[in-house]
Protein backbone atom coordinates (compact mmCIF):
# COMPACT_ATOMS: atom_id res chain seq x y z
CA UNK A 1 0.00 0.00 0.00
CA UNK A 2 1.35 3.44 -0.95
CA UNK A 3 1.84 6.33 1.50
CA UNK A 4 -1.08 8.11 -0.14
CA UNK A 5 -3.39 5.12 0.40
CA UNK A 6 -2.19 4.71 3.99
CA UNK A 7 -2.83 8.39 4.70
CA UNK A 8 -6.30 8.19 3.14
CA UNK A 9 -7.19 5.17 5.27
CA UNK A 10 -5.96 6.93 8.42
CA UNK A 11 -8.06 9.98 7.60
CA UNK A 12 -11.12 7.79 7.15
CA UNK A 13 -10.52 6.16 10.55
CA UNK A 14 -10.36 9.59 12.19
CA UNK A 15 -13.84 10.26 10.85
CA UNK A 16 -15.33 6.98 12.02
CA UNK A 17 -16.82 8.23 15.32
CA UNK A 18 -20.61 7.87 14.82
CA UNK A 19 -21.66 11.36 15.97
CA UNK A 20 -18.84 13.08 14.09
CA UNK A 21 -19.43 11.07 10.95
CA UNK A 22 -23.18 11.58 10.93
CA UNK A 23 -22.89 15.35 11.39
CA UNK A 24 -20.29 15.49 8.65
CA UNK A 25 -22.47 13.47 6.29
CA UNK A 26 -25.58 15.53 7.00
CA UNK A 27 -23.70 18.79 6.48
CA UNK A 28 -22.01 17.30 3.44
CA UNK A 29 -25.39 16.44 1.96
CA UNK A 30 -26.66 19.97 2.47
CA UNK A 31 -23.43 21.42 1.05
CA UNK A 32 -23.69 19.26 -2.05
CA UNK A 33 -27.33 20.26 -2.46
CA UNK A 34 -26.53 23.96 -2.16
CA UNK A 35 -23.63 23.74 -4.60
CA UNK A 36 -25.75 21.75 -7.00
CA UNK A 37 -28.50 24.36 -6.76
CA UNK A 38 -25.97 26.95 -7.90
CA UNK A 39 -25.01 24.69 -10.77
CA UNK A 40 -28.62 24.10 -11.71
CA UNK A 41 -29.31 27.82 -11.61
CA UNK A 42 -26.51 28.29 -14.12
CA UNK A 43 -28.06 25.45 -16.10
CA UNK A 44 -31.37 27.28 -16.04
CA UNK A 45 -29.69 30.41 -17.36
CA UNK A 46 -28.02 28.33 -20.07
CA UNK A 47 -31.35 26.75 -20.99
CA UNK A 48 -32.89 30.21 -21.17
CA UNK A 49 -30.47 31.07 -23.96
CA UNK A 50 -30.63 27.64 -25.60
CA UNK A 51 -34.41 27.75 -25.66
CA UNK A 52 -34.17 30.93 -27.69
CA UNK A 53 -31.23 29.91 -29.89
CA UNK A 54 -31.98 26.27 -30.74
CA UNK A 55 -34.88 24.63 -32.51
CA UNK A 56 -37.07 21.79 -31.29
CA UNK A 57 -35.50 19.44 -33.83
CA UNK A 58 -32.00 20.26 -32.53
CA UNK A 59 -33.01 19.38 -28.98
CA UNK A 60 -34.60 16.21 -30.29
CA UNK A 61 -31.51 15.23 -32.25
CA UNK A 62 -29.30 15.58 -29.19
CA UNK A 63 -31.79 13.63 -27.07
CA UNK A 64 -31.77 10.74 -29.55
CA UNK A 65 -27.96 10.58 -29.43
CA UNK A 66 -28.00 10.84 -25.63
CA UNK A 67 -30.31 7.84 -25.47
CA UNK A 68 -27.41 5.77 -26.79
CA UNK A 69 -24.32 7.51 -25.41
CA UNK A 70 -25.79 8.16 -21.95
CA UNK A 71 -24.02 5.00 -20.84
CA UNK A 72 -20.97 7.16 -20.11
CA UNK A 73 -22.80 9.12 -17.42
CA UNK A 74 -24.63 6.02 -16.16
CA UNK A 75 -21.35 4.17 -15.82
CA UNK A 76 -19.98 7.01 -13.68
CA UNK A 77 -22.93 6.66 -11.34
CA UNK A 78 -22.59 2.88 -11.18
CA UNK A 79 -18.83 3.04 -10.61
CA UNK A 80 -18.73 5.54 -7.75
CA UNK A 81 -19.92 3.27 -4.90
CA UNK A 82 -17.85 0.38 -6.26
CA UNK A 83 -14.71 2.52 -6.32
CA UNK A 84 -15.39 3.83 -2.80
CA UNK A 85 -15.75 0.23 -1.64
CA UNK A 86 -12.48 -0.72 -3.38
CA UNK A 87 -10.64 2.13 -1.65
CA UNK A 88 -12.05 0.98 1.68
CA UNK A 89 -11.29 -2.73 1.30
CA UNK A 90 -8.94 -3.43 -1.64
CA UNK A 91 -7.13 -0.47 -3.29
CA UNK A 92 -5.52 -2.77 -5.85
CA UNK A 93 -8.97 -3.58 -7.23
CA UNK A 94 -9.45 0.17 -7.73
CA UNK A 95 -6.49 0.17 -10.13
CA UNK A 96 -7.69 -2.93 -11.95
CA UNK A 97 -11.16 -1.46 -12.38
CA UNK A 98 -9.70 1.62 -14.03
CA UNK A 99 -7.78 -0.34 -16.62
CA UNK A 100 -10.62 -2.73 -17.45
CA UNK A 101 -13.36 -0.09 -17.65
CA UNK A 102 -11.43 2.44 -19.74
CA UNK A 103 -10.13 -0.24 -22.12
CA UNK A 104 -13.68 -1.55 -22.52
CA UNK A 105 -15.02 1.93 -23.21
CA UNK A 106 -12.52 2.51 -25.99
CA UNK A 107 -13.51 -0.82 -27.55
CA UNK A 108 -17.18 0.10 -27.27
CA UNK A 109 -16.48 3.51 -28.80
CA UNK A 110 -14.86 1.90 -31.83
CA UNK A 111 -17.86 -0.33 -32.40
CA UNK A 112 -20.33 2.50 -31.80
CA UNK A 113 -18.67 4.86 -34.26
CA UNK A 114 -18.62 2.14 -36.92
CA UNK A 115 -22.33 1.39 -36.51
CA UNK A 116 -23.58 4.97 -36.12
CA UNK A 117 -24.69 5.24 -39.81
CA UNK A 118 -26.89 2.16 -39.37
CA UNK A 119 -28.46 3.62 -36.22
CA UNK A 120 -29.30 6.84 -38.04
CA UNK A 121 -30.88 4.83 -40.85
CA UNK A 122 -32.99 2.74 -38.45
CA UNK A 123 -34.32 5.82 -36.65
CA UNK A 124 -34.86 7.69 -39.91
CA UNK A 125 -32.67 10.62 -38.91
CA UNK A 126 -29.84 11.32 -41.43
CA UNK A 127 -28.31 14.05 -39.26
CA UNK A 128 -27.82 11.70 -36.30
CA UNK A 129 -24.68 9.65 -37.25
CA UNK A 130 -21.99 12.41 -37.06
CA UNK A 131 -23.34 13.76 -33.76
CA UNK A 132 -23.64 10.24 -32.39
CA UNK A 133 -20.04 9.42 -33.39
CA UNK A 134 -18.75 12.56 -31.67
CA UNK A 135 -20.62 11.82 -28.45
CA UNK A 136 -19.49 8.20 -28.46
CA UNK A 137 -15.89 9.37 -28.74
CA UNK A 138 -16.35 11.43 -25.55
CA UNK A 139 -17.40 8.48 -23.37
CA UNK A 140 -13.93 7.25 -22.35
CA UNK A 141 -12.95 10.78 -21.29
CA UNK A 142 -16.15 11.29 -19.28
CA UNK A 143 -15.34 8.37 -17.00
CA UNK A 144 -11.88 9.49 -15.86
CA UNK A 145 -13.09 12.02 -13.31
CA UNK A 146 -15.13 9.43 -11.42
CA UNK A 147 -11.89 7.92 -10.07
CA UNK A 148 -10.84 11.24 -8.57
CA UNK A 149 -14.33 11.90 -7.18
CA UNK A 150 -14.29 8.45 -5.57
CA UNK A 151 -11.04 9.23 -3.73
CA UNK A 152 -12.44 12.49 -2.39
CA UNK A 153 -15.77 10.88 -1.48
CA UNK A 154 -13.99 8.09 0.38
CA UNK A 155 -12.28 10.71 2.54
CA UNK A 156 -15.58 12.64 2.94
CA UNK A 157 -13.99 15.71 1.37
CA UNK A 158 -17.32 17.08 0.22
CA UNK A 159 -15.99 20.63 0.10
CA UNK A 160 -13.45 19.67 -2.55
CA UNK A 161 -16.04 17.66 -4.47
CA UNK A 162 -18.44 20.59 -4.43
CA UNK A 163 -15.79 22.90 -5.88
CA UNK A 164 -15.08 20.47 -8.71
CA UNK A 165 -18.77 20.05 -9.52
CA UNK A 166 -19.39 23.79 -9.39
CA UNK A 167 -16.54 24.74 -11.72
CA UNK A 168 -17.22 21.95 -14.22
CA UNK A 169 -20.94 22.70 -14.25
CA UNK A 170 -20.43 26.41 -14.82
CA UNK A 171 -17.83 25.81 -17.52
CA UNK A 172 -20.13 23.39 -19.32
CA UNK A 173 -22.97 25.88 -19.39
CA UNK A 174 -20.79 28.76 -20.57
CA UNK A 175 -19.37 26.68 -23.42
CA UNK A 176 -22.80 25.37 -24.44
CA UNK A 177 -24.25 28.87 -24.72
CA UNK A 178 -21.19 30.23 -26.53
CA UNK A 179 -21.32 27.36 -29.02
CA UNK A 180 -25.05 27.87 -29.59
CA UNK A 181 -24.43 31.58 -30.27
CA UNK A 182 -21.76 30.50 -32.76
CA UNK A 183 -24.33 28.40 -34.60
CA UNK A 184 -23.22 24.86 -33.72
CA UNK A 185 -26.79 23.68 -33.03
CA UNK A 186 -27.10 20.27 -31.38
CA UNK A 187 -23.30 20.03 -31.23
CA UNK A 188 -23.30 22.86 -28.68
CA UNK A 189 -24.46 20.55 -25.90
CA UNK A 190 -21.97 17.85 -26.85
CA UNK A 191 -19.17 20.43 -26.88
CA UNK A 192 -20.09 21.51 -23.37
CA UNK A 193 -19.73 17.91 -22.19
CA UNK A 194 -16.27 17.68 -23.74
CA UNK A 195 -15.08 20.90 -22.10
CA UNK A 196 -16.50 19.88 -18.70
CA UNK A 197 -14.69 16.53 -18.80
CA UNK A 198 -11.39 18.30 -19.48
CA UNK A 199 -11.98 20.86 -16.71
CA UNK A 200 -12.89 18.13 -14.22
CA UNK A 201 -9.69 16.21 -14.95
CA UNK A 202 -7.52 19.30 -14.48
CA UNK A 203 -9.23 20.26 -11.20
CA UNK A 204 -8.97 16.77 -9.74
CA UNK A 205 -5.27 16.61 -10.58
CA UNK A 206 -4.79 19.58 -8.22
CA UNK A 207 -5.71 17.21 -5.38
CA UNK A 208 -3.00 14.79 -6.41
CA UNK A 209 -2.63 11.89 -8.81
CA UNK A 210 -5.83 9.89 -8.78
CA UNK A 211 -5.29 7.47 -11.67
CA UNK A 212 -3.10 4.36 -11.21
CA UNK A 213 0.62 4.63 -11.93
CA UNK A 214 0.31 1.53 -14.10
CA UNK A 215 -1.94 3.06 -16.70
CA UNK A 216 -3.96 1.90 -19.66
CA UNK A 217 -1.07 1.47 -22.09
CA UNK A 218 0.63 -1.38 -20.30
CA UNK A 219 0.78 -5.15 -20.31
CA UNK A 220 -1.11 -5.12 -17.04
CA UNK A 221 -4.21 -3.91 -18.90
CA UNK A 222 -4.18 -7.00 -21.10
CA UNK A 223 -3.79 -9.20 -18.02
CA UNK A 224 -6.63 -7.43 -16.20
CA UNK A 225 -8.99 -7.62 -19.17
CA UNK A 226 -8.28 -11.33 -19.64
CA UNK A 227 -8.94 -11.93 -15.95
CA UNK A 228 -12.18 -9.97 -16.17
CA UNK A 229 -13.33 -12.03 -19.14
CA UNK A 230 -12.31 -15.24 -17.38
CA UNK A 231 -14.40 -14.38 -14.34
CA UNK A 232 -17.41 -13.71 -16.53
CA UNK A 233 -20.60 -12.54 -14.89
CA UNK A 234 -21.60 -13.41 -11.38
CA UNK A 235 -24.46 -12.65 -9.04
CA UNK A 236 -21.96 -11.36 -6.51
CA UNK A 237 -22.40 -7.79 -7.63
CA UNK A 238 -19.32 -5.92 -8.80
CA UNK A 239 -19.14 -7.60 -12.16
CA UNK A 240 -22.65 -6.36 -12.88
CA UNK A 241 -21.29 -2.84 -13.37
CA UNK A 242 -21.61 -2.88 -17.14
CA UNK A 243 -25.06 -4.40 -17.31
CA UNK A 244 -26.14 -2.07 -14.52
CA UNK A 245 -24.85 0.92 -16.49
CA UNK A 246 -26.68 -0.21 -19.62
CA UNK A 247 -29.89 -0.66 -17.64
CA UNK A 248 -29.41 2.75 -16.02
CA UNK A 249 -28.97 4.31 -19.46
CA UNK A 250 -32.23 2.73 -20.56
CA UNK A 251 -33.97 4.06 -17.45
CA UNK A 252 -32.60 7.60 -17.80
CA UNK A 253 -32.41 8.15 -21.55
CA UNK A 254 -33.93 5.15 -23.32
CA UNK A 255 -37.33 6.82 -23.61
CA UNK A 256 -35.90 9.36 -26.08
CA UNK A 257 -34.64 6.74 -28.50
CA UNK A 258 -37.66 4.44 -28.19
CA UNK A 259 -40.15 7.29 -28.55
CA UNK A 260 -38.38 8.48 -31.70
CA UNK A 261 -39.66 5.34 -33.45
CA UNK A 262 -43.24 6.72 -33.26
CA UNK A 263 -42.87 10.46 -32.71
CA UNK A 264 -41.21 13.19 -34.76
CA UNK A 265 -37.82 14.58 -33.77
CA UNK A 266 -39.40 17.93 -32.86
CA UNK A 267 -41.78 16.28 -30.37
CA UNK A 268 -38.85 14.43 -28.81
CA UNK A 269 -37.16 17.82 -28.53
CA UNK A 270 -40.12 19.28 -26.59
CA UNK A 271 -40.16 16.25 -24.30
CA UNK A 272 -36.41 16.50 -23.71
CA UNK A 273 -36.61 20.26 -23.12
CA UNK A 274 -39.30 19.74 -20.48
CA UNK A 275 -37.35 17.02 -18.74
CA UNK A 276 -34.19 19.12 -18.69
CA UNK A 277 -35.96 22.03 -17.04
CA UNK A 278 -37.56 19.88 -14.35
CA UNK A 279 -34.14 18.30 -13.88
CA UNK A 280 -33.16 21.63 -12.34
CA UNK A 281 -35.29 20.57 -9.39
CA UNK A 282 -34.32 16.88 -9.35
CA UNK A 283 -30.55 17.14 -9.66
CA UNK A 284 -29.64 18.97 -6.42
CA UNK A 285 -31.40 16.31 -4.37
CA UNK A 286 -30.08 13.43 -6.49
CA UNK A 287 -26.49 14.67 -6.34
CA UNK A 288 -26.59 14.95 -2.55
CA UNK A 289 -28.10 11.47 -2.31
CA UNK A 290 -25.48 9.86 -4.54
CA UNK A 291 -22.56 11.63 -2.89
CA UNK A 292 -23.54 11.20 0.76
CA UNK A 293 -25.70 8.09 1.19
CA UNK A 294 -23.18 5.67 -0.31
CA UNK A 295 -20.34 6.37 2.17
CA UNK A 296 -22.93 6.78 4.95
CA UNK A 297 -24.34 3.28 4.55
CA UNK A 298 -20.95 1.72 3.80
CA UNK A 299 -19.96 2.63 7.37
CA UNK A 300 -23.12 1.16 8.99
CA UNK A 301 -22.52 -2.37 10.21
CA UNK A 302 -25.34 -2.78 12.74
CA UNK A 303 -28.52 -4.09 11.01
CA UNK A 304 -30.82 -2.24 13.42
CA UNK A 305 -29.02 1.02 12.81
CA UNK A 306 -29.34 0.48 9.06
CA UNK A 307 -33.08 -0.13 9.39
CA UNK A 308 -33.55 3.01 11.46
CA UNK A 309 -31.43 5.15 9.15
CA UNK A 310 -33.23 3.74 6.11
CA UNK A 311 -36.68 4.72 7.34
CA UNK A 312 -35.43 8.10 8.54
CA UNK A 313 -33.82 8.78 5.17
CA UNK A 314 -37.00 7.89 3.27
CA UNK A 315 -39.07 10.20 5.46
CA UNK A 316 -36.71 13.17 5.24
CA UNK A 317 -36.27 12.81 1.47
CA UNK A 318 -40.03 12.56 0.99
CA UNK A 319 -40.50 15.82 2.89
CA UNK A 320 -37.71 17.46 0.90
CA UNK A 321 -39.29 16.14 -2.30
CA UNK A 322 -42.69 17.55 -1.43
CA UNK A 323 -41.15 20.94 -0.66
CA UNK A 324 -39.07 21.11 -3.84
CA UNK A 325 -41.38 19.55 -6.42
CA UNK A 326 -44.67 20.96 -5.20
CA UNK A 327 -43.09 24.41 -5.27
CA UNK A 328 -41.97 23.70 -8.83
CA UNK A 329 -45.50 22.64 -9.75
CA UNK A 330 -46.83 26.00 -8.60
CA UNK A 331 -44.19 28.03 -10.46
CA UNK A 332 -43.43 26.08 -13.63
CA UNK A 333 -46.19 27.27 -16.02
CA UNK A 334 -45.72 31.05 -15.66
CA UNK A 335 -41.95 30.58 -15.43
CA UNK A 336 -41.78 28.81 -18.80
CA UNK A 337 -44.20 31.24 -20.43
CA UNK A 338 -42.32 34.35 -19.32
CA UNK A 339 -38.80 33.03 -19.90
CA UNK A 340 -39.40 31.98 -23.52
CA UNK A 341 -42.29 34.25 -24.52
CA UNK A 342 -44.59 31.28 -25.11
CA UNK A 343 -42.18 29.41 -27.43
CA UNK A 344 -42.07 26.35 -25.16
CA UNK A 345 -45.59 26.44 -23.70
CA UNK A 346 -46.20 23.04 -25.32
CA UNK A 347 -43.77 21.57 -22.79
CA UNK A 348 -45.71 22.81 -19.72
CA UNK A 349 -48.01 19.74 -19.39
CA UNK A 350 -44.96 17.47 -19.60
CA UNK A 351 -43.19 19.40 -16.86
CA UNK A 352 -46.26 19.30 -14.60
CA UNK A 353 -46.43 15.52 -14.94
CA UNK A 354 -42.78 15.24 -13.91
CA UNK A 355 -43.07 17.57 -10.91
CA UNK A 356 -46.40 16.28 -9.56
CA UNK A 357 -44.95 12.82 -8.93
CA UNK A 358 -41.43 14.06 -8.21
CA UNK A 359 -41.67 13.53 -4.40
CA UNK A 360 -41.96 9.78 -4.98
CA UNK A 361 -39.64 9.56 -7.97
CA UNK A 362 -36.73 11.08 -6.03
CA UNK A 363 -36.80 8.07 -3.68
CA UNK A 364 -35.64 5.88 -6.55
CA UNK A 365 -32.17 7.40 -6.38
CA UNK A 366 -32.17 6.91 -2.60
CA UNK A 367 -33.01 3.20 -2.95
CA UNK A 368 -30.18 2.69 -5.42
CA UNK A 369 -27.66 4.55 -3.25
CA UNK A 370 -28.67 2.81 -0.01
CA UNK A 371 -28.55 -0.56 -1.71
CA UNK A 372 -25.08 0.07 -3.12
CA UNK A 373 -23.83 1.53 0.15
CA UNK A 374 -25.11 -1.54 1.99
CA UNK A 375 -23.36 -3.91 -0.40
CA UNK A 376 -26.62 -5.23 -1.88
CA UNK A 377 -25.28 -5.49 -5.39
CA UNK A 378 -27.89 -7.97 -6.64
CA UNK A 379 -30.59 -5.58 -5.44
CA UNK A 380 -28.88 -2.70 -7.23
CA UNK A 381 -28.65 -4.64 -10.45
CA UNK A 382 -32.21 -5.93 -10.22
CA UNK A 383 -33.67 -2.46 -9.63
CA UNK A 384 -31.72 -0.86 -12.46
CA UNK A 385 -32.73 -3.60 -14.89
CA UNK A 386 -36.39 -3.43 -13.89
CA UNK A 387 -36.35 0.37 -14.12
CA UNK A 388 -34.75 0.25 -17.56
CA UNK A 389 -37.29 -2.29 -18.80
CA UNK A 390 -40.38 -0.52 -17.43
CA UNK A 391 -39.12 2.83 -18.77
CA UNK A 392 -38.68 1.39 -22.25
CA UNK A 393 -42.08 -0.31 -22.08
CA UNK A 394 -43.72 2.85 -20.73
CA UNK A 395 -42.12 4.98 -23.45
CA UNK A 396 -43.22 2.53 -26.13
CA UNK A 397 -46.81 2.50 -24.86
CA UNK A 398 -46.97 6.27 -24.42
CA UNK A 399 -45.33 7.09 -27.76
CA UNK A 400 -47.45 4.56 -29.65
CA UNK A 401 -50.54 6.47 -28.45
CA UNK A 402 -49.16 9.33 -30.52
CA UNK A 403 -49.12 12.29 -28.15
CA UNK A 404 -46.54 14.14 -26.10
CA UNK A 405 -48.66 13.98 -22.93
CA UNK A 406 -49.25 10.23 -23.21
CA UNK A 407 -45.49 9.70 -23.45
CA UNK A 408 -44.83 11.78 -20.31
CA UNK A 409 -47.59 10.12 -18.27
CA UNK A 410 -46.63 6.58 -19.24
CA UNK A 411 -42.93 7.08 -18.48
CA UNK A 412 -43.61 8.82 -15.16
CA UNK A 413 -46.07 6.19 -13.95
CA UNK A 414 -43.60 3.46 -14.89
CA UNK A 415 -40.89 5.18 -12.83
CA UNK A 416 -43.19 5.57 -9.81
CA UNK A 417 -44.11 1.87 -9.92
CA UNK A 418 -40.44 0.92 -10.16
CA UNK A 419 -39.66 3.17 -7.17
CA UNK A 420 -42.37 1.69 -4.95
CA UNK A 421 -41.25 -1.80 -5.94
CA UNK A 422 -37.67 -0.94 -5.04
CA UNK A 423 -38.77 0.32 -1.61
CA UNK A 424 -40.60 -2.96 -0.96
CA UNK A 425 -37.63 -5.11 -1.95
CA UNK A 426 -35.10 -2.99 -0.07
CA UNK A 427 -37.26 -3.11 3.06
CA UNK A 428 -37.14 -6.88 2.92
CA UNK A 429 -33.40 -6.98 2.32
CA UNK A 430 -32.72 -4.66 5.26
CA UNK A 431 -35.40 -6.45 7.32
CA UNK A 432 -37.19 -3.14 7.88
CA UNK A 433 -40.93 -2.97 8.45
CA UNK A 434 -42.34 -2.59 4.95
CA UNK A 435 -45.58 -0.86 5.95
CA UNK A 436 -43.68 1.84 7.86
CA UNK A 437 -41.29 2.44 4.97
CA UNK A 438 -44.10 2.77 2.42
CA UNK A 439 -46.00 5.05 4.78
CA UNK A 440 -42.87 7.19 5.17
CA UNK A 441 -42.63 7.41 1.40
CA UNK A 442 -46.27 8.16 0.59
CA UNK A 443 -47.55 10.15 3.58
CA UNK A 444 -45.60 13.40 2.90
CA UNK A 445 -46.77 13.19 -0.73
CA UNK A 446 -50.38 12.85 0.44
CA UNK A 447 -49.97 15.69 2.95
CA UNK A 448 -48.65 17.90 0.16
CA UNK A 449 -51.83 17.53 -1.92
CA UNK A 450 -53.96 20.03 0.12
CA UNK A 451 -51.43 22.79 -0.58
CA UNK A 452 -51.61 22.10 -4.32
CA UNK A 453 -55.40 21.93 -4.32
CA UNK A 454 -55.71 25.18 -2.38
CA UNK A 455 -53.32 26.93 -4.75
CA UNK A 456 -55.11 25.51 -7.80
CA UNK A 457 -58.40 26.83 -6.44
CA UNK A 458 -56.94 30.34 -6.44
CA UNK A 459 -55.51 30.00 -9.95
CA UNK A 460 -55.07 26.84 -12.10
CA UNK A 461 -51.50 25.52 -12.01
CA UNK A 462 -51.69 25.11 -15.80
CA UNK A 463 -52.28 28.85 -16.26
CA UNK A 464 -49.12 30.28 -17.86
CA UNK A 465 -49.98 33.90 -17.09
CA UNK A 466 -48.33 35.32 -13.95
CA UNK A 467 -51.32 37.49 -12.95
CA UNK A 468 -52.28 35.64 -9.74
CA UNK A 469 -48.99 33.84 -9.13
CA UNK A 470 -48.14 35.67 -5.90
CA UNK A 471 -51.51 34.90 -4.31
CA UNK A 472 -51.37 31.29 -5.49
CA UNK A 473 -47.86 30.88 -4.07
CA UNK A 474 -48.82 32.46 -0.73
CA UNK A 475 -51.78 30.13 -0.30
CA UNK A 476 -49.63 27.13 -1.19
CA UNK A 477 -46.90 28.07 1.31
CA UNK A 478 -49.32 28.68 4.20
CA UNK A 479 -51.27 25.43 3.72
CA UNK A 480 -48.12 23.34 3.13
CA UNK A 481 -46.34 24.69 6.21
CA UNK A 482 -49.35 24.01 8.39
CA UNK A 483 -50.04 20.51 7.06
CA UNK A 484 -46.61 19.10 6.16
CA UNK A 485 -44.47 21.12 8.58
CA UNK A 486 -46.87 20.58 11.47
CA UNK A 487 -47.02 16.83 10.90
CA UNK A 488 -43.23 16.39 10.88
CA UNK A 489 -42.14 19.12 13.26
CA UNK A 490 -40.12 16.84 15.58
CA UNK A 491 -38.26 15.13 12.73
CA UNK A 492 -37.43 18.43 11.08
CA UNK A 493 -36.11 19.86 14.34
CA UNK A 494 -33.99 16.72 14.92
CA UNK A 495 -32.54 16.91 11.42
CA UNK A 496 -31.78 20.60 11.89
CA UNK A 497 -29.92 19.88 15.13
CA UNK A 498 -27.82 17.22 13.36
CA UNK A 499 -27.05 19.73 10.64
CA UNK A 500 -25.93 22.40 13.10
CA UNK A 501 -23.96 20.04 15.32
CA UNK A 502 -20.27 20.78 14.94
CA UNK A 503 -18.08 17.73 14.69
CA UNK A 504 -14.59 17.66 16.26
CA UNK A 505 -11.95 19.17 14.05
CA UNK A 506 -10.08 16.65 11.98
CA UNK A 507 -7.00 17.04 9.89
CA UNK A 508 -7.40 15.85 6.34
CA UNK A 509 -4.13 15.72 4.54
CA UNK A 510 -4.12 16.95 0.97
CA UNK A 511 -3.70 14.34 -1.71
Amino acid sequence: MTDHETRSRTDAEELSAPSSRRSRLVRGGVLMSLVSIVSRLSSLVAQLFLGRLLLQDEFGLFAMALGITGIGGALRSALLPVLVDHLENDPREFDRTYRVVVASLWSLAAVGIATSPSVGSILGEPDLPPLLAFMILLMPFQILGSFGIARLSHRLEFGSISKVYTVTGLSRHVVVVAAAFAGFGAYSMAGGTAFAAAAEFILLRRHGRFLPETGLLSRQTITDVKESVRRGFSLRGRRWIWLGAIATTAGLYGDYTVASIWLATGIIGIYYFGYQLTGSFFEPVNLAINTVLVPAFVSLKDPRERQQRFQETVTVLSIVGVTVFNSATILIAPLVHVMWNGKWDEAIPVMLVFTLLGPIQVLHTACISIGRGSGLWNFYFGVTVVTGVVTIVGAAIGASLGTLLSLAVAVTVADVLATLGALVVLSRRLEAQMSRVLLAAVMPFALGVPGLLAANAVSPITDPTPDRLLLRTAVFVVVSVLVVGGSYRKLLLSTTRSLLQRSPAVSISPS
